[in-house]
């Protein structure tokens, strides 16, 4: 299979709006990102509460629609915002082509402990199998009024039929822990616990704290933050 690139989308709140613009949008370069915004009002600044699990439902109903109206064999690529590519953006999708070459779905892990995955960042290919995963997927998370990362965990190491893979290290989250790996492609702070014995941070709110520690790890790590070379 062939893949080629349709969308980077992503959701964004008016808490996570500095994170979007600061850190993820000038990573991905002069790719156009489709903005998936929350309604005003719905501010997402704590994990599991009534405005983050809306969010979810909001951005699963997003993600099938994307899917459905993508033509045959497109790649859709869903991001959270409070990341940033550290490759250069034309490197990071070529090697997310080539990721999902053969594949429905790729998405990044969220331990080198075991084979869990991170619902943060996925590349999606837009067929018949991936669009049917995404509407059992999307149910039975309204369903359950759960997060959606441990239903998508046993929902893809149960599936039948759809080809899936974990994406390689280089697209790193906190969680996975260091080492850095070589080359890598992106930086996820999903976690500010995970990594704050490496990385400080001193304010007060999550966003804030998120925002300090992609701060600091984008003055090393970021691609567009790096001196020019002349």
């Amino acid at each position: 299979m062939s893949s080629k690139l349709k969308s980077i989308n992503c959701v964004v709140d008016e808490l996570y709006q500095p994170l979007f613009n600061d850190f993820f949008k000038p990573s991905v370069g002069d790719y156009e990102i489709t903005e998936h915004r929350l309604p005003r009002g719905s501010l997402v600044d704590k994990w599991g509460n009534k405005e983050f699990l809306a969010a979810i439902h909001f951005k699963l109903n997003k993600i099938t629609e994307s899917i459905k109206n993508g033509n045959p064999d497109e790649i859709v690529i869903w991001s959270d915002v409070d990341l940033f590519f550290s490759a250069h953006p034309t490197v990071v999708i070529q090697d997310l082509l080539n990721i999902t070459k053969d594949l429905d779905l790729a998405v990044s892990a969220e331990s080198r402990h075991n084979n869990s995955i991170n619902s943060g960042f996925i590349a999606i290919r837009c067929n018949a199998a991936s669009l049917g995963f995404y509407k059992k997927f999307r149910d039975a998370v309204i369903k359950s009024g759960w997060a959606e990362q441990n239903i998508m965990n046993d929902m893809l190491h149960s599936s039948n039929g759809l080809k899936w893979k974990r994406m390689p290290f280089r697209y790193w989250n906190t969680t996975i822990g260091l080492p850095y790996p070589a080359s890598n492609m992106m930086i996820h702070v999903n976690s500010i616990q995970a990594f704050e014995h490496v990385v400080k941070v001193s304010k007060a709110s999550w966003t804030e704290q998120k925002y300090e520690m992609l701060d600091k790890l984008s003055r090393s790590h970021g691609w567009w933050r790096m001196p020019k070379l002349i």
